[in-house]
């Protein structure tokens, strides 16, 4: 333990984390880590990899959990362990303009179920389930700098069988709304923008049919919960900011959002986030309550409901 703690203290600071990360994690993020394990372990058939969904709002904080969930099955564990974000399953620039002109402009605009490709999804879940020690699996990245997903050349690959896959998103597990629901907007972007429900229609559409059947695959739903709504814009500001920062490798950053315009794009997504903060703890396997400087404070187990 002291070997992984160690690397841990090194990871948080690569990352620019608080120092009080370290003791946040022993509390709450250790245990869910034993958790999955336990879980994994517990099936009488191991062969299969185990699915563990991580939902939370924009800037909670989940790929940085899913790092830290990965480093400690894969080390302590010795769980071959890889994480699939569905960021990186976008549709690509092309085709996302595509769909604008055919359905709705607003799909142009990455972020809702329906821009998603779904082909490839199933693919790479098809590679992970299937997968053994022979395999070879290709992972998509998606470039939010360049609003687009990068050439395959440039996809990560994994080698062998995979025993966890950390799926994590915004909209991971999302449920679709009644069609009544949809009749009010949400917000004056609603309004102005899709009169007519067109646009939130198709969204409510992709998460009734193709996304319902993928996250079927989860065997286990985690969940970053925010404190409310407002704290997204403050979060995903600063993720536009960190992105603007960080060194581009050459490539232009004429994609990264001023403060105005991260103002518009989180008002796509807060229709489902409301939905998600209010429907989605019931189904979760963990809730891990966020106060507004993105700090654990509470976390509920489903079986015993017991709080830490």
């Amino acid at each position: 333990m002291g070997k992984l703690s160690n690397s841990i203290k090194a990871w948080i600071q690569k990352e620019s984390l608080p120092n009080a990360y370290f003791k946040m994690s022993e509390k709450y993020f250790f245990p869910v880590a034993e958790r999955i394990y336990n879980q994994y372990t517990s099936r009488s058939n191991q062969r299969i990899p185990w699915v563990v969904g991580i939902n939370g709002s924009q800037g909670s904080g989940k790929s940085t959990l899913s790092s830290f969930l990965q480093m400690v099955l894969s080390h302590k564990y010795g769980l071959n362990c890889i994480v699939l974000s569905i960021d990186d399953l976008y549709k690509t620039k092309l085709s996302r303009q595509q769909l604008g002109q055919k359905v709705h402009p607003l799909l142009k605009t990455r972020g809702v179920p329906g821009t998603h490709d779904m082909e490839l999804a199933f693919r790479v879940f098809k590679d992970v389930l299937e997968s053994n020690s022979e395999s070879i699996i290709r992972i998509p990245r998606f470039d939010k700098s360049q609003d687009d997903r990068l050439t395959e050349d440039r996809w990560e690959l994994y080698k062998g069988k995979v025993d966890v896959l950390l799926f994590e998103g915004w909209c991971v597990g999302t449920n679709p709304q009644k069609d009544s629901e949809l009749n009010l907007p949400v917000n004056e972007f609603e309004r102005k923008e899709d009169p007519d429900r067109t646009w939130r229609c198709y969204v409510n559409s992709a998460l009734e049919t193709e996304y319902k059947q993928l996250f079927s695959y989860i065997n286990q739903l985690i969940m970053l919960k925010a404190p409310n709504f407002d704290c997204v814009y403050k979060w995903r500001r600063l993720q536009e900011r960190k992105l603007r920062n960080r060194p581009s490798d050459g490539n232009s950053s004429d994609s990264i959002m001023s403060d105005a315009e991260v103002l518009r794009f989180i008002q796509h997504y807060e229709r489902l986030t409301l939905n998600n903060l209010h429907e989605l703890p019931r189904q979760c396997d963990c809730v891990m309550f966020l106060n507004d400087n993105h700090e654990v404070y509470k976390s509920i187990t489903r079986e015993t409901g017991s709080t830490m």
